[in-house]
């Protein structure tokens, strides 16, 4: 299996939680010790108001950036009432906690900037920060740069970047000595320019490829190591998107995706003036969702947060303010002091940095855990329901209700194994999100009660928007749905299925990502499961997988058996497009051709309706056997692995593929058991 963003390797490997020797030999040991760990944890970002300032004059344009001692610089471009005559101002904030810091700001060049936006702000090499704008005298025909070595506290210049004939209205800089700007040259034409410093000169801009548009509303730009990467709010077709592109630095753009689409059921939906930053290990672009009111009569601008791994497959908008705002500029994303800051001069909103070592929004419940009960399940959510002591009434008197770290979709971490000879050895099995809890009280009882779901939980969200995809693979699409939903490791095997083309695919508004992942995987019967890390694994029925663990003496009990109900004659058929699948040995076996009849439009030739009809075939195969086991819970088996049974009595040595599994602890029973729900491998 390969995860999103890396070449994939021949073959697949074996979907597995490692265990060491040491606890493998735990599981099947007669006097073997259980050891369990839960944990709560608050570390959902929750954005709220964290600033309300009035500056005197109104905003025209925000940026803001880490500078290298960790300050928080910000820029802004004030209105004088004209196009040419903007102020441009700026602060550092040392310590978020003065407020005086917020609200105070030094002038650097008083009604001589565009007001329209053309703004950006960046850390480069040794330290550097430079602060682009447009010349209000030339009409933006001129961009300029302030710079500061001193962390903000001082600037120097201005010194000239560029000076044209036509106006630039958006700046975004990547702080890897670049610059890039939205060009309008003409009425309804638009295009951007790549400008890059070296030897200490810029040197004359690289027009990107990919011709003009009617107009733009924002860029966006992030360096990583190797690539340029450009958000770019423009308008397409019909309307206002944000669109993600890919830039090698000196002539070949790549358009990559939509970040956020057209929305070709509400037009009057639109999206602007991107900010991006690469932030622990995801990118993180706010922009500015503005509802015109022409539909409803509301108007509004709400900011957003979109992440994504690659700059390619992005998840739906995380709300960081109310609708109730009216923003004429972006809302920069940056992380320091401890927060994430969506800033403007006057809205700033925050979250503070979740640390698995804040006492005040983690817990580990194990010493009150009384049982648990948890269950992991092919193509839906698994669930997770725990029951911890409160009969000294510690929890009730919470402010959530609860212990600390427990909230509303909040994480509940469950760690299983065994005492080892190296002490408490223990597997993580699920990491699910608080769906609901509640108290359960009787004479002598005083118990909280938590369910939480796994990750796969993220897939029930509905879509937001209308998404429309042309050409694009089964595993191009996955690992986007995956993302739109928020979930950002994908891991597949190398078979046929994956690189499959599907001309057309739409994810309508209202339909839950799941929903939209089970259309996608049936086109070719292919199975998913998210695991306990938040993953999404693909699997295709044909990749082979060797049995990863075998039970013998351990099985405490088993009911395993053989059907004749499967189908043994498969027809696949679309448009113009037919295949068949027959397993004649089964058919000769029962005497009775099983028929099953199978019509999909996404297939769009016969070689994709053979792989359909083969992988139908394989799972139907699948459930001619099986049955389930109970045995001592094995933290290392997930969903989808493949095991040995062997059963000396009924001459039985057979592999099966775990189809479900559900396990059990409780104190007072002394139980520690697993079951696993077995299909034929």
């Amino acid at each position: 299996m390969v995860s999103a963003g890396r070449p994939a390797p021949a073959g697949a490997a074996a979907v597995v939680r490692t265990l060491t020797p040491t606890l493998a030999a735990a599981v099947g040991a007669s006097g073997r010790q259980p050891a369990v760990q839960l944990k709560l944890a608050d570390d959902k970002e929750h954005y709220t108001l964290y600033r309300l300032d009035a500056p005197a004059k109104p905003v025209d344009g925000c940026a803001a950036a880490v500078a290298a001692d960790g300050s928080l610089v910000r820029a802004a471009l004030f209105d004088n009432g004209g196009a040419g005559n903007a102020d441009l101002a700026v602060q550092r904030i040392t310590d978020p906690a003065v407020a005086g810091q917020w609200t105070a700001w030094t002038t650097l060049l008083a009604a001589g900037c565009e007001a329209s936006q053309p703004l950006a702000l960046s850390l480069n090499s040794g330290s550097a920060l430079r602060l682009f704008y447009a010349d209000g005298p030339s009409a933006a025909a001129t961009i300029k740069v302030f710079e500061s070595a001193t962390n903000g506290a001082s600037w120097t210049g201005p010194s000239t970047v560029f000076a044209g004939a036509s106006s630039f209205f958006y700046l975004a800089s990547a702080g890897n000595d670049d610059l890039f700007a939205c060009r309008n040259t003409a009425v309804g034409v638009w295009d951007v320019q790549f400008f890059k410093k070296s030897a200490g000169v810029w040197q004359a801009p690289v027009t990107w490829s990919l011709g003009t548009l009617s107009s733009m509303y924002g860029i966006a730009a992030a360096w990583n190591g190797s690539a340029y990467f450009v958000a770019l709010s423009a308008w397409y077709t019909a309307g206002i998107a944000i669109e993600a592109y890919q830039f090698d630095g000196a002539a070949t753009w790549t358009d990559l995706n939509f970040v956020v689409p057209l929305d070709g059921s509400n037009l009057g939906f639109q999206f602007r003036l991107p900010s991006v930053r690469l932030v622990d290990g995801l990118y993180r672009l706010t922009y500015v969702e503005h509802d015109d009111g022409s539909i409803d009569g509301a108007l509004y601008d709400r900011y957003r947060i979109a992440r994504s791994l690659d700059f390619t497959h992005w998840s739906a908008g995380l709300p960081a303010s109310p609708q109730t705002l009216t923003s004429a500029s972006g809302a920069p994303f940056v992380k320091a002091f401890g927060y994430h800051f969506v800033t403007t001069p006057s809205f700033t909103f925050a979250w503070p940095v979740y640390s698995a070592g804040d006492a005040s929004r983690n817990s580990d419940m194990s010493a009150q855990l009384l049982s648990y009960e948890r269950e992991e399940l092919l193509l839906r959510a698994g669930e997770v329901r725990v029951v911890v002591s409160n009969q000294g009434g510690q929890f009730s008197s919470s402010p959530s209700g609860g212990p600390t770290g427990l909230a509303k979709n909040g994480t509940l971490v469950l760690n299983e194994g065994y005492v080892t000879a190296a002490g408490a050895e223990l597997v993580n099995v699920a990491t699910a999100l608080v769906e609901h809890w509640y108290f359960s009280r009787a004479p002598g009882e005083n118990q909280l009660v938590i369910a939480a779901l796994d990750q796969s939980r993220w897939l029930d969200n509905e879509a937001p928007l209308l998404l429309g995809y042309t050409t694009r693979s089964v595993l191009w699409l996955a690992i986007e749905i995956a993302a739109r939903a928020g979930l950002f490791q994908v891991f597949w095997p190398g078979t046929a299925a994956m690189s499959q083309v599907l001309a057309s695919f739409v994810v309508q508004p209202g339909q839950t990502w799941r929903q939209a992942l089970q259309r996608l995987v049936e086109a070719y019967s292919l199975e998913y499961a998210v695991r306990a890390d938040g993953s999404l694994v693909l699997h295709d029925p044909s990749e082979g997988a060797a049995s990863v663990w075998t039970w013998q003496n351990e099985i405490e009990s088993a009911q395993l058996g053989q059907t004749d109900l499967a189908a043994n004659h498969v027809r696949v058929f679309a448009q113009n497009v037919q295949a068949e699948a027959w397993d004649y040995t089964a058919a000769e076996a029962v005497s009775v051709e099983r028929y099953q009849h199978v019509v999909d439009r996404a297939l769009g030739s016969n070689a994709q309706a053979a792989i359909r009809a083969g992988n139908e075939l394989l799972l139907e195969q699948r459930t001619g056997r099986g049955g389930e086991i109970h045995v001592p819970i094995n933290p290392g088996l997930e969903v989808l692995d493949v095991v040995t049974v062997v059963d000396a009595a009924i001459n039985l040595n057979q592999t099966y593929r775990c189809h479900g599994v559900s396990a059990a602890m409780d104190v007072l029973r002394g139980t520690f058991d697993m079951r696993l729900d077995l299909t034929g491998a």
